[in-house]
């Protein structure tokens, strides 16, 4: 026995003395212990690492060491010292510990420390239900950047060209597995600027995709532009044949992904309030690729070739547009967009063959709920739905927000046909 208590003395001091380790992990673990063995704690050290501390996970934990123990005492002031530390730094912990307090302690503690600890107790509710609301609010940011990087391409294949390609999904899919390959090539032949690979996937992604949906263009769409029903057969097809390429080469396990050290992690914003690295990089991206496509089709020559060719053909042929170069380039711009669209679901989603397959029906709701060729529709739709997900979701499963979703774009698209954001074109 006193062989155990020796260990149990001597590791907690070890963990106060790691407390002040320049690596974060050991810190974190340190502070870990310390948090959980507070009762053998001393609190001058452990105040000190508190003031020295600027990692909020680190300084949270401490706070809450230091709380337990400062509830412990008995003496007034004490307690009401550790209820106000509770209370300065809001969390499920700290509220589950001021509950067990009041229901272990209620017939003990004096009236001025029961109020205090109700009045702490009701204000880490307060906060913990507004952490909660921007969370949702977040992650609804988060999946709206994705169906927005992912529907874009799919804006313009569908929007501007009129072509109902099922494919979409699939070159979304290859965009991830060329990001793999890169990750795979670089971990091997330049390890030490492997932290990189997400930003050289991104014109590799795109230029392959590209490259594939100029290549479907020449040899299948090009021919059938005036038969929709032909068109949805063949690029169904090209769906498959996509699918079972990309399982003969990389299998049909899902293949796994080793996150960039900048994109681990996160940052608590406050009580109940938790950023992730990857998620702000999808939104951050999408915000970035949106720019760019609007920049491109609303503001350069190409783009006023695409919507003139897309809205008056005979008449821009007349002029001397190059209609067939300019469908193939278009087509090849909607490709490389969905491919980049995989390059951000490597940090968020699995990664497989049939990985496709849900977000092209995602992507094609966006852009009938948005308007067909309105990128600014594309955006608005992409955040309305991920935010009209998020909120169901956790509530009422994934399958009730699929309705409910599904169910509010038949609602608005009986009152507007053609989308929030048709476009306007003469007749």
């Amino acid at each position: 026995m006193p062989t155990i208590v020796l260990r149990r003395a001597l590791s907690i001091v070890t963990a106060q003395l790691d407390l002040t380790s320049p690596d974060l992990k050991t810190r974190r673990a340190a502070a870990t212990q310390v948090n959980d063995s507070f009762a053998s704690l001393n609190p001058t050290v452990v105040a000190r690492a508190l003031a020295a501390e600027k990692d909020t996970e680190i300084k949270a934990s401490l706070l809450m060491a230091l709380a337990k123990r400062g509830l412990q005492s008995d003496v007034p002031s004490e307690r009401l010292k550790a209820i106000a530390a509770i209370a300065e730094v809001p969390s499920e912990a700290g509220r589950t510990l001021l509950i067990n307090y009041l229901d272990s302690k209620i017939d003990t503690l004096d009236a001025e420390s029961v109020s205090a600890a109700r009045s702490a107790l009701q204000s880490i509710n307060d906060m913990l239900r507004l952490g909660h609301v921007a969370s949702v609010i977040f992650s609804g940011l988060s999946y709206g950047s994705i169906l927005l990087i992912s529907a874009l391409g799919l804006s313009i294949v569908f929007g501007l060209l009129g072509v109902i390609n099922l494919a979409h999904g699939e070159f979304i899919m290859i965009g991830a597995y060329s990001t793999y390959v890169v990750e795979q090539l670089m971990q091997s032949y330049v390890p030490g600027l492997f932290d990189a690979y997400i930003f050289v996937a991104i014109p590799v992604a795109f230029l392959i995709c590209a490259l594939l949906g100029v290549v479907l263009e020449v040899c299948v769409i090009r021919h059938l532009y005036t038969r929709p029903l032909e068109t949805l057969l063949a690029t169904w097809a090209v769906s498959i044949a996509l699918i079972k390429l990309v399982q003969l080469t990389f299998g049909s396990q899902n293949v796994e992904f080793i996150t960039p050290e900048f994109l681990n992690g996160g940052m608590r914003v406050f009580a109940g309030f938790f950023i992730t690295w990857n998620r702000i990089f999808a939104i951050a991206l999408a915000l970035l690729i949106f720019g760019m496509t609007y920049f491109l089709i609303k503001r350069t020559r190409f783009g006023l070739l695409v919507r003139a060719t897309t809205q008056r053909r005979d008449t821009a042929r007349s002029l001397g547009v190059a209609a067939e170069s300019i469908d193939r380039l278009a087509f090849g711009l909607g490709a490389g967009l969905a491919g980049l669209a995989g390059v951000v679901l490597t940090q968020i989603t699995s990664v497989n063959p049939s990985m496709g397959t849900s977000f092209v029906i995602d992507a094609f709701m966006v852009v009938v709920l948005g308007g067909a060729g309105s990128l600014v529709g594309t955006a608005v739709s992409s955040l309305f739905l991920g935010q009209i997900n998020q909120f169901i979701e956790p509530l009422y499963g994934a399958v009730a927000a699929k309705v409910t979703v599904l169910l509010l774009i038949v609602l608005i698209i009986q009152r507007r046909p053609q989308g929030l954001f048709a476009l306007k074109t003469r007749t």
